[in-house]
């Protein structure tokens, strides 16, 4: 099993819109990783689940463009930007198929930090990047690859 963790595109600060939708760089961003991912990967997914932010929905949206989750894109809680991250670390035990967590930070860090913590590796997270960790038959989760979106240009 896979999970794609994704912090969300580039969006509008609250001053500049109290929504925070993406920016138009931010879309653009997604499209190329988008598209990177699609030219050089198989991402089979079950899945696309979301915060309920509107960024982390754009950006889940943009993404299912290029990678077609079986289910479509959902919004779920516990994937805001201060929810307990161990709230996901449990639910991914009743996950066996690929899927893709769009959130914020510091929820998606803690979350890795989480998973991670028998292995002593670390990921970066990056605006619209991609960090893949997969399960190992002993419950052990590892990083597979991180794609940061400069990696797309």
């Amino acid at each position: 099993m896979k999970i794609y963790l994704v912090q969300h595109g580039i969006a509008y600060t609250k001053a500049q819109h109290p929504d925070r939708p993406l920016t138009k760089d931010g879309i653009s961003i997604l499209h190329k990783v988008g598209g990177y991912c699609q030219k050089h990967f198989d991402f089979s997914l079950f899945a696309i689940f979301h915060s309920s932010k509107l960024r982390a929905q754009q950006t889940a949206e943009i993404y299912a463009n290029y990678f077609t989750p079986k289910e479509g894109v959902k919004p779920v809680k516990g994937l805001d930007p201060l929810d307990d991250p161990s709230i996901w670390a449990k639910n991914l035990t009743q996950h066996q198929e690929n899927i893709m967590l769009v959130g914020h930070l510091p929820h998606l860090e803690k979350l890795a930090g989480q998973l991670l913590n028998d292995s002593n590796e670390t990921v970066s997270f990056h605006n619209g990047g991609i960090v893949c960790l997969e399960k190992y038959p002993d419950n052990r989760w590892v990083v597979d690859f991180e794609i940061h979106p400069t990696d797309a240009n």
